[in-house]
């Protein structure tokens, strides 16, 4: 029920045209949306780059946005018959993650209402619309649990994870290392590095190309960069197409450079891209070329094995407290607070006998 009412939230904001909306007054400037909008598909994901510094496409809908689309989720949850009460759940967890992270999630609590007054808001709310349609609505927590049983737990390490200083992506084999200040987002496809100044961006991900020669090229066509260098090499048995490009801006300041490698591995092609405002190459090339040098297959075959956390449900053999509990399951008092929130509980919250609980395990 809870994820019917995010769910529904989420749907309010399409169907209030609350994009539309917030784009006619938006103008993206960050730097990685002004080269994704322009050059081929190649690198066209460093549109992601707009909105937050790490590198996610978080469009910051206003406060109004948000209230409207929270009426919409407890409407539409209750008419296909779920607990639009439990979806208060969900902004109390959302209160007590932005406390736990401090200051780490500036932009949304910036545009979105406070938690804890949402959690009373859609409370409210449910309460209206549990009288006007008749029902009380169904919760379905156990039916739910089962179906997650077993999913990743946070960011799939074998997409890629960063350790003192360098990037392991074992689902490609490869490692680099990568400024360790920078701002990063990992995802299946993508990889993406901002500068702190946020002047300059390191990209990587796979390419839909047949050969290094054929993605080089298809930038090369698609963009409206203007190439200064391309070369052909082979670095470590693989096919390298190395580029140097420019790309003319409104003004000399915001004129864009790029340096990188289109290359291909055993029939699949990627790109390792630096790309920086046009006065700050000189800043960022060392970082750049660092990255480039080290890039090369995982050495080490613990990086490459890595495993990554998983989902994991245990049913409580007695009435107990939640710390009692995971304390008997032998779990690190460091996850306590994480596995609580997890389950949507405190810690002292009392588990009845029957009960499934969320844990963590690889």
């Amino acid at each position: 029920a809870e994820l019917a009412g995010v769910f529904g939230h989420e749907i309010g904001h399409v169907t209030a045209r609350h994009s539309a909306r917030q784009q006619t007054g938006h103008v993206f400037t960050q730097l990685g949306v002004a080269v994704g909008s322009i050059i081929s598909p190649t690198v066209a994901d460093v549109a992601d780059l707009a909105g937050q510094g790490a590198g996610l496409l978080l469009l910051s809908y206003s406060r109004k946005h948000e209230s409207e689309s929270d009426e919409l989720g407890v409407e539409y949850s209750m008419r296909v018959g779920y607990d639009a009460h439990q979806m208060a759940g969900f902004f109390r967890t959302l209160h007590r993650l932005s406390s736990q992270h401090g200051e780490g999630l500036p932009t949304f609590l910036s545009t979105h209402p406070d938690p804890l007054d949402r959690q009373q808001t859609v409370k409210d709310l449910a309460d209206d619309w549990s009288e006007k349609l008749g029902i009380e609505g169904n919760i379905g927590r156990e039916e739910y649990l089962t179906l997650i049983e077993g999913i990743v737990y946070g960011m799939d390490p074998r997409d890629g994870y960063v350790e003192n200083g360098w990037l392991y992506a074992p689902k490609y084999d490869m490692q680099f290392m990568v400024p360790d200040d920078w701002q990063y987002a990992i995802t299946s496809t993508q990889m993406q590095w901002i500068a702190p100044t946020e002047d300059a961006a390191l990209l990587f991900g796979h390419d839909e190309a047949k050969s290094a020669q054929s993605a080089a090229k298809k930038f090369i066509d698609n963009s409206k960069f203007s190439i200064i260098s391309r070369k052909e090499m082979v670095i470590n048995g693989w096919n390298v197409v190395r580029i140097e490009a420019s790309l003319k801006g409104a003004s000399p300041e915001q004129n864009v450079s790029a340096t990188g490698v289109f290359f291909d591995r055993f029939g699949e092609v990627y790109h390792l891209l630096g790309l920086a405002y046009e006065p700050a190459m000189d800043n960022h090339r060392k970082t750049f070329d660092k990255s480039l040098a080290t890039l090369g297959n995982i050495e080490e075959t613990e990086k490459r094995d890595v495993k990554p956390h998983r989902i994991a449900l245990i049913t409580a053999t007695k009435n107990e407290s939640l710390e009692q509990l995971l304390n008997k399951h032998d779990v690190d008092p460091s996850m306590h607070e994480e596995l609580a929130i997890l389950n949507n509980m405190f810690i002292s919250d009392e588990v009845e006998k029957g009960q499934l609980i969320k844990l963590v395990s690889k």
